[in-house]
């Protein structure tokens, strides 16, 4: 699918600093899980954001343009149990959108429901790591189609050797400032996306406006 780059582009930041405070959050707007690896950003006003493109198309593309590492200076920021916790890659699933481009699992031989992976990252796990940012090369793309005007929208992480959540490392087995007492999570993100209409989606009125008028005529 192609997008319409004619078109306006609306731009989307999701923070996990705005979903945790080092801790288990559920409510309307937000959850998340303790460690930070899980985050949900509840009933977003998906036709707000888009404006008259959601009156003018039906299906967009979510691309990731990058995703930005906090400075995991505290002791409630630290890095995984092993390298292999650090390598991860995001997964996003979604409500009140239809994924049109969902992953495909091989070992379980299914496609797996309104979710894709959007990216890979390596979190920073050297001690008092500074940010890093990972900018994209706009492929990481999942086209969806509007089903309601708000929606949900979850990442996980998943390590890229088993696909398993990643683990923290404990107080033992890192020094300072990564042991903290309780609370421990990774280290903050800002994913920033763009959304762009696909082209071929475009609703066109007067078409639309021609086929009720055929209907009734037939």
């Amino acid at each position: 699918m192609s997008s319409f780059m004619n078109e306006r582009v609306v731009t989307l930041v999701l923070r996990t600093f705005d979903v945790s405070n080092l801790g288990t959050t559920n409510n309307e707007y937000v959850s998340n899980t303790i460690n930070g690896t899980y985050f949900a950003w509840n009933n977003i006003n998906i036709a707000s954001i888009l404006g008259d493109l959601a009156l003018k198309y039906t299906t967009f593309n979510l691309v990731l343009v990058s995703a930005q590492q906090g400075s995991a200076t505290t002791a409630n920021n630290v890095i995984g149990s092993t390298n292999q916790d650090n390598c991860v890659n995001f997964r996003l699933s979604g409500s009140g959108i239809n994924i049109l481009n969902p992953s495909y699992s091989v070992s379980s031989n299914r496609i797996i429901s309104n979710s894709a992976l959007i990216g890979g990252f390596t979190f920073n796990n050297a001690n008092n790591s500074i940010p890093q940012i990972v900018t994209y090369n706009n492929l990481q793309v999942i086209s969806f189609e509007l089903t309601n005007t708000n929606m949900n929208l979850e990442i996980n992480y998943e390590r890229v050797d088993t696909g398993a959540r990643p683990t923290i490392a404990n107080n033992a087995s890192v020094p300072l400032p990564f042991a903290g007492a309780n609370g421990l999570t990774f280290p903050s993100m800002c994913f920033i996306f763009k959304i762009y209409p696909v082209k071929d989606s475009y609703i066109d009125k007067e078409v639309s406006k021609f086929n009720k008028i055929s209907k009734i005529n037939i």
